[in-house]
């Protein structure tokens, strides 16, 4: 018995460099975006007075140690009346490519709580000195809560990024909680109810989190290891969108609801061009926003542990694996079917994408099987 268990270890140990692994970002707004009662209005987040210069640091810096600068925004430089922002509300790269200077609008649109317009850096470049005044500098901010979550502070959003999750076997739903609770702690987001017990400003807390704060993206990762990962790297090279030396872009794109990549992850960190067979390269895929709005999966409490997000999310990443071994050589998913210990493709698919091959299923059972050998051993 504790032979089997041990052999069991080995083989879960081996597999777990490629195991499933998950990253969450969350978005809220800071301002409305639209009025109360219309359709799909979603309320902004309570932000305390003064939270960003007491709470945030700039997120990335240049050599020098300066802040590195996003892009611009100015309330007075492009003027819409209300019934052209009626008119775009649909359409909003129409809308900001309509750009119209009226400034006997400005009453008209100050009382509306206009939006700032935001300009990017090359048009920036191409304004006289009188418009540049007009304009204002925007750097990107974030609170770091800890190590692998942060809150990004851009444009008209707030961002939370939780990048630690292969690190927890915690639900990401109560993760996202827990930080939301944090922010409140820190003075960032204003609690406003007349409670003072913490189980009353736990559900205030909780109430927030799901009308404010919408699921923008699910990254789904797979990792290979060695020369089988070099081995997928270079089939999936050749009908690629975009390749570079360490970097395949399969799908990408302001319309794609989900985008792929697969990358040398080893290469990545070491900062180098060059593909070796002892590397790491991981398969990514992310859901984004619209894929969740189109599909109603917006609300975070439907995010629980990785392999029931994994298995809400089956229909299509079982899809979108289908059409990666397609490119594949027929050496290479011979490769992959030893690997896996199956037969065939429809096996194969079914044992990458297996429950019991996410970590958290993984790291489960070893600490089962540790606590099962400690038990063996003390009855010796």
């Amino acid at each position: 018995m504790l032979s089997e268990l041990m052999n069991e270890k080995k083989f879960l140990e081996n597999i777990k460099a490629s195991n499933h692994d998950d990253r969450l970002v969350l978005i809220a707004n800071k301002k409305p975006t639209m009025k109360l009662g219309e359709r799909g209005y979603i309320p902004p987040l309570n932000l305390k007075e003064g939270w960003k210069a007491e709470r945030c640091i700039d997120l990335n810096r240049d050599k020098d140690g300066n802040p590195i600068l996003v892009n611009y925004y100015s309330k007075s430089l492009y003027l819409c009346p209300i019934e052209e922002i009626k008119q775009f509300k649909n359409d909003m790269e129409s809308f900001y490519k309509k750009k119209i200077d009226l400034p006997d609008l400005k009453k008209e649109w100050s009382e509306s709580n206009p939006q700032p317009t935001y300009i990017e850096k090359s048009e920036y470049e191409t304004f006289t000195e009188e418009k540049k005044a007009l304009c204002h500098p925007i750097y990107e901010k974030a609170i770091i809560l800890s190590d692998g979550i942060k809150v990004i502070s851009k444009r008209n959003f707030m961002y939370l990024n939780l990048t630690c999750l292969p690190e927890t076997l915690k639900s990401r739903y109560r993760l996202s909680l827990e930080q939301m609770k944090d922010l409140t702690d820190k003075g960032v987001l204003n609690y406003k109810g007349k409670a003072t017990n913490p189980k009353a400003i736990m559900e205030a807390v909780r109430y927030h989190l799901y009308l404010k704060w919408k699921v923008k993206s699910y990254e789904h990762n797979i990792f290979f290891v060695g020369k089988l990962g070099k081995v997928i790297f270079d089939d999936l090279k050749a009908g690629a969108k975009e390749t570079y030396p360490t970097t395949i872009y399969l799908k990408t794109g302001k319309r794609a609801q989900i985008w792929i990549k697969y990358y040398n992850v080893t290469a990545k960190k070491e900062n180098r061009i060059r593909n070796r067979e002892t590397d790491l390269y991981k398969f990514e895929m992310t859901f984004q926003k619209p894929f969740f709005k189109a599909n109603g999966m917006e609300d975070i409490r439907k995010f629980i542990e990785m392999p029931d997000i994994q298995e809400m999310l089956s229909e299509w990443i079982h899809g979108k694996f289908k059409m990666v071994l397609c490119k594949l050589k027929k050496e290479t998913k011979a490769m992959l079917k030893r690997e896996y210990r199956v037969k065939n493709e429809r096996e194969l698919i079914l044992a990458m994408l297996s429950r019991e091959r996410t970590l958290t299923n993984i790291e489960k059972r070893l600490a089962w099987i540790d606590k099962e050998a400690t038990k063996i051993k003390k009855t010796i």
